[in-house]
Protein backbone atom coordinates (compact mmCIF):
# COMPACT_ATOMS: atom_id res chain seq x y z
CA UNK A 1 0.00 0.00 0.00
CA UNK A 2 1.24 3.34 -0.95
CA UNK A 3 1.17 6.16 1.55
CA UNK A 4 -1.54 9.07 -0.11
CA UNK A 5 -1.17 11.65 2.56
CA UNK A 6 -2.01 14.89 1.42
CA UNK A 7 0.95 16.95 0.47
CA UNK A 8 1.58 19.44 3.50
CA UNK A 9 0.63 23.00 2.77
CA UNK A 10 4.09 25.55 2.94
CA UNK A 11 3.87 28.02 5.46
CA UNK A 12 4.09 31.64 3.55
CA UNK A 13 6.38 34.30 5.31
CA UNK A 14 4.34 36.94 6.61
CA UNK A 15 6.88 39.54 4.84
CA UNK A 16 6.43 38.12 1.60
CA UNK A 17 3.96 40.06 -0.21
CA UNK A 18 0.60 38.28 -1.78
CA UNK A 19 -0.24 38.17 -5.43
CA UNK A 20 -3.61 39.94 -4.78
CA UNK A 21 -5.93 40.42 -8.03
CA UNK A 22 -6.31 44.33 -8.90
CA UNK A 23 -9.92 43.24 -10.01
CA UNK A 24 -11.63 44.39 -6.81
CA UNK A 25 -9.91 47.39 -6.70
CA UNK A 26 -10.15 48.71 -10.04
CA UNK A 27 -13.73 47.82 -9.71
CA UNK A 28 -14.52 50.01 -6.41
CA UNK A 29 -12.73 52.60 -8.04
CA UNK A 30 -14.77 52.52 -11.14
CA UNK A 31 -18.12 52.85 -9.14
CA UNK A 32 -16.51 55.60 -7.24
CA UNK A 33 -15.75 57.34 -10.14
CA UNK A 34 -18.65 56.75 -11.91
CA UNK A 35 -20.78 57.26 -8.67
CA UNK A 36 -19.01 60.87 -8.31
CA UNK A 37 -19.87 61.55 -12.20
CA UNK A 38 -23.33 61.20 -11.91
CA UNK A 39 -23.87 63.40 -9.42
CA UNK A 40 -21.80 65.69 -10.35
CA UNK A 41 -22.93 66.11 -14.03
CA UNK A 42 -26.56 64.91 -13.21
CA UNK A 43 -27.39 67.69 -10.71
CA UNK A 44 -29.69 70.44 -11.83
CA UNK A 45 -28.22 73.27 -10.57
CA UNK A 46 -29.80 76.59 -11.87
CA UNK A 47 -28.81 78.69 -9.30
CA UNK A 48 -27.85 81.89 -11.70
CA UNK A 49 -24.88 83.65 -11.22
CA UNK A 50 -24.18 86.71 -9.01
CA UNK A 51 -23.12 89.94 -10.85
CA UNK A 52 -21.12 92.54 -8.94
CA UNK A 53 -22.74 96.55 -10.57
CA UNK A 54 -22.93 99.93 -9.10
CA UNK A 55 -26.30 101.37 -9.32
CA UNK A 56 -26.09 105.19 -10.50
CA UNK A 57 -27.67 108.45 -8.94
CA UNK A 58 -31.19 108.18 -10.70
CA UNK A 59 -33.99 110.40 -11.64
CA UNK A 60 -37.32 110.34 -10.22
CA UNK A 61 -38.99 108.19 -13.43
CA UNK A 62 -35.42 105.46 -12.56
CA UNK A 63 -36.20 105.56 -8.98
CA UNK A 64 -39.69 104.46 -10.19
CA UNK A 65 -38.25 102.28 -12.60
CA UNK A 66 -36.41 100.31 -9.46
CA UNK A 67 -39.09 100.26 -7.12
CA UNK A 68 -40.97 98.38 -9.96
CA UNK A 69 -38.66 95.93 -10.87
CA UNK A 70 -37.19 94.89 -7.59
CA UNK A 71 -41.03 94.78 -6.55
CA UNK A 72 -41.96 92.54 -9.75
CA UNK A 73 -38.95 91.15 -11.14
CA UNK A 74 -36.21 90.79 -8.69
CA UNK A 75 -38.12 87.17 -7.70
CA UNK A 76 -36.58 85.94 -10.90
CA UNK A 77 -33.47 88.44 -11.58
CA UNK A 78 -32.50 89.44 -8.56
CA UNK A 79 -32.11 92.74 -6.50
CA UNK A 80 -31.40 95.49 -9.10
CA UNK A 81 -31.16 92.60 -11.89
CA UNK A 82 -28.22 91.06 -10.56
CA UNK A 83 -29.39 87.23 -10.42
CA UNK A 84 -28.35 85.15 -7.74
CA UNK A 85 -31.71 83.04 -7.60
CA UNK A 86 -32.59 79.94 -9.43
CA UNK A 87 -35.80 80.95 -11.16
CA UNK A 88 -34.05 83.71 -13.74
CA UNK A 89 -30.95 84.65 -15.09
CA UNK A 90 -29.40 87.63 -14.02
CA UNK A 91 -29.93 90.64 -16.61
CA UNK A 92 -26.42 92.33 -15.55
CA UNK A 93 -24.74 89.80 -17.23
CA UNK A 94 -22.81 90.42 -20.93
CA UNK A 95 -25.19 88.40 -22.61
CA UNK A 96 -27.69 91.31 -22.00
CA UNK A 97 -25.85 94.04 -23.15
CA UNK A 98 -27.61 96.85 -25.06
CA UNK A 99 -25.82 95.95 -28.43
CA UNK A 100 -27.43 92.01 -28.37
CA UNK A 101 -30.52 93.37 -26.30
CA UNK A 102 -31.73 97.19 -27.43
CA UNK A 103 -34.53 97.86 -25.15
CA UNK A 104 -37.44 97.85 -27.81
CA UNK A 105 -36.53 93.80 -27.67
CA UNK A 106 -36.55 94.34 -23.42
CA UNK A 107 -39.64 96.16 -23.43
CA UNK A 108 -41.22 93.35 -25.86
CA UNK A 109 -40.30 90.63 -23.23
CA UNK A 110 -41.65 92.30 -20.61
CA UNK A 111 -45.11 92.66 -22.55
CA UNK A 112 -45.45 89.60 -24.29
CA UNK A 113 -42.85 86.99 -21.97
CA UNK A 114 -39.92 85.24 -23.93
CA UNK A 115 -39.52 81.68 -24.30
CA UNK A 116 -36.37 80.17 -22.98
CA UNK A 117 -33.46 80.89 -24.73
CA UNK A 118 -29.86 80.70 -23.37
CA UNK A 119 -30.49 79.95 -19.89
CA UNK A 120 -32.22 76.97 -18.31
CA UNK A 121 -34.71 79.01 -16.34
CA UNK A 122 -38.43 78.07 -18.75
CA UNK A 123 -40.52 80.77 -19.93
CA UNK A 124 -40.36 83.81 -18.81
CA UNK A 125 -44.01 85.25 -18.88
CA UNK A 126 -45.55 88.31 -19.71
CA UNK A 127 -45.90 90.79 -17.08
CA UNK A 128 -49.80 91.35 -17.79
CA UNK A 129 -49.50 93.66 -14.44
CA UNK A 130 -47.50 96.20 -15.50
CA UNK A 131 -49.28 99.60 -17.34
CA UNK A 132 -47.23 101.13 -20.03
CA UNK A 133 -46.00 103.63 -17.70
CA UNK A 134 -44.80 101.43 -15.61
CA UNK A 135 -42.79 99.03 -17.87
CA UNK A 136 -41.44 102.79 -19.35
CA UNK A 137 -40.20 103.79 -15.82
CA UNK A 138 -38.67 100.16 -15.16
CA UNK A 139 -36.69 100.05 -19.17
CA UNK A 140 -35.92 103.65 -18.13
CA UNK A 141 -34.17 102.13 -14.57
CA UNK A 142 -32.59 98.66 -16.43
CA UNK A 143 -31.03 101.06 -18.85
CA UNK A 144 -29.47 102.79 -16.42
CA UNK A 145 -28.13 100.10 -14.63
CA UNK A 146 -27.12 98.82 -18.15
CA UNK A 147 -24.74 102.04 -19.08
CA UNK A 148 -23.39 102.40 -15.48
CA UNK A 149 -22.05 98.64 -15.73
CA UNK A 150 -20.58 98.81 -19.16
CA UNK A 151 -23.33 97.12 -20.48
CA UNK A 152 -24.94 100.29 -22.39
CA UNK A 153 -23.75 101.42 -26.06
Amino acid sequence: MTDQSPTPLREIDPDVPRNRSPIIFMAIVGITAISIAVVVLGRDDRRSIKATITVPQLNVAETRGREIFNGTCATCHGIDAIGDTDIGPPLMHPYYRMEIFPSDMVRRAIMLGKAQDKWKYGHMPAQIKLNENEITDVMKYFDALRENNSLGN
